[in-house]
C-alpha cells in the first residue's frame, strides 16, 4: 500500500500512536461494548423523540467476527 502523504520521517511516530494501547487501533478489530453503549445513549438523547435504545445485542452479530478471529 502506498501512501504517498505520510513521509519517511514520521512513519515512526505515527506507528507509535496506531499501536498504543490507549489511543490506537483496537486490538483485532474488537467491538468495544462500553464504546457502543455511548453510542446508543447518545441516539437516544440526540435521536428521534421518544426512542432508547439500550440492547447492544440487538445491532451487533458477531457470527462473521467469531469465524474469522476465532
Amino acid at each position: 500500500m502506498r501512501t504517498p502523504a505520510i513521509k519517511p520521517g514520521v512513519v515512526g511516530a505515527l506507528m507509535k500512536s496506531l499501536l498504543s494501547p490507549n489511543s490506537g487501533l483496537t486490538p483485532k478489530g474488537a467491538i468495544l461494548r462500553e464504546g457502543m453503549k455511548t453510542v446508543l445513549a447518545l441516539r437516544s438523547k440526540h435521536g428521534e423523540a421518544g426512542t432508547n435504545l439500550t440492547d447492544i445485542d440487538k445491532y451487533l452479530d458477531l457470527l462473521f467476527y467469531n469465524e474469522v478471529v476465532g
